[in-house]
């Protein structure tokens, strides 16, 4: 099955055959009297019978899209088929059964239907399911491999501790150590962020060894160059809201180590923090890992034009999550991939900490809404990251209430 764009064009009028043999309605025009209203009649038949073929035909082909995404179906808040009408959108298609482009007339009308994926498809790309719902079949089937791109302190390492759990995954924080394979020069560090043509390449080879790999950020490194594209690379993206990621344990820069979990009100600590709030390291710190080019950032003065790039770069990744709800998260994609949770995961969760919120953390309102402007970008870009997620954080009451805009 493909999916292609529809081509809104006239009926072709039966009269254009040149040769009766190739004209499927030759024996009704060859029964009507050759006067002007019975060839109105005759064209009235005509157009009444190609419109019920072309909704018979119709029918079968959106029966065959609902049986190629039925598999999918329940991780969507929603009808799969969306609309049906003329072509009034680039982001409208036609189903087909097979490879070859041939669009449904109906009253002089292109007969359309809207996959509800949450994103562009492809207009030549020849299938149903979205690139997105490509790769995680490609890893159902045992070709895609997961690539987490961690930004520090987003929850990675627990992200990783899960894919250990249900496959062979790089034993150092999923991106090196003893098991990485040696003598290799696809996986030379300085490869990485992958360039486009080296994706296809780099992503066979890793699958070789691995299920999943990670990449660890903490400042711009162009990921746009990597072919996010590509059927075989399910990439995921864990987000945190910037004031928590503020508050996290390894801080940044200069000031690892050097601030307790929770702002204190001592002279002492207080102007450390401050230091810390007006820090380089510190200023929109996911921004700049996912922005689409270097230059970022000027705290609250940051260019709108990195944020809308960091949002595009967002767009390409197959998952994202946010790391309020990380565990359910990774449970919702387990129920993508077909994985079982393990008792591991299960225990694992269970102990994970979980702080106060931020504001009561930082204890002190002029420096956290000083803090909410500085990094007014960044938290633009995380609620933009929420939704897309692969769970709506704030619905958690409704059991694996996978979001239908994640895919």
């Amino acid at each position: 099955m493909s999916v292609r764009e529809s081509d809104a064009s006239p009926v072709m009028s039966h009269r254009a055959y040149t040769n009766n043999n190739d004209d499927p309605f030759a024996s009704i025009d060859s029964r009507v009297p050759s006067t002007p209203m019975h060839q109105q009649y005759a064209t009235i038949a005509t157009l009444i019978f190609m419109t019920l073929l072309g909704l018979g035909t119709f029918s079968n082909k959106v029966t065959a899209a609902n049986d190629a995404l039925e598999v999918h179906q329940k991780h969507y808040n929603g009808s799969l088929i969306t609309g049906i009408g003329g072509n009034t959108s680039t982001n409208v298609y036609i189903i087909e059964k097979d490879k070859e482009s041939t669009p449904i007339f109906a009253n002089n009308a292109s007969i359309t239907v809207t996959v509800n994926t949450g994103g562009d498809i492809p207009t030549d790309h020849p299938s149903t399911l979205s690139i997105k719902e490509q790769q995680l079949q490609s890893y159902r089937d045992g070709t895609g491999l997961l690539l987490n791109v961690h930004v520090t302190h987003h929850g990675g390492t627990f992200f990783c501790f899960a894919m250990n759990q249900v496959g062979p995954c790089p034993k150092f924080a999923c991106m090196g150590g003893e098991n990485w394979p040696k003598n290799t020069t696809l996986f030379a560090k300085a490869k990485v962020p992958w360039s486009f043509n080296d994706t296809g390449p780099f992503v066979k080879e890793a699958r070789q060894y691995f299920h999943m790999i990670s990449w660890e950020f903490a400042f711009w490194k162009n990921l746009g160059q990597t072919n996010w594209h590509h059927p075989d690379l399910v990439s995921v993206a864990i987000m945190r809201h910037p004031l928590e990621r503020f508050m996290a344990g390894g801080r940044c820069g200069a000031f690892k180590g050097k601030l307790p979990a929770d702002f204190v009100n001592d002279p002492g600590l207080s102007d450390v923090y401050w230091e810390y709030a007006n820090a380089a390291c510190a200023d929109n710190y996911a921004l700049k890992v996912f922005t689409g080019s270097a230059g970022c950032c000027n705290g609250a003065d940051t260019d709108v034009k990195y944020l809308d790039e960091a949002k595009h770069q967002l767009d390409q990744f197959t998952i994202i999550m946010d790391q309020d709800c990380l565990t359910e998260s990774i449970q919702a994609l387990f129920d993508l991939l077909h994985l079982n949770t393990t008792e591991a995961l299960q225990k694992k969760a269970k102990s994970v900490h979980e702080h106060k919120p931020v504001r009561e953390r930082i204890g002190n309102d002029t420096l956290y809404e000083y803090l909410e402007h500085r990094f007014r970008r960044d938290i633009e870009l995380y609620e933009y990251a929420k939704s897309k997620s692969i769970l709506d954080c704030s619905t958690l009451n409704l059991a694996h209430n996978i979001s239908k805009d994640c895919l």
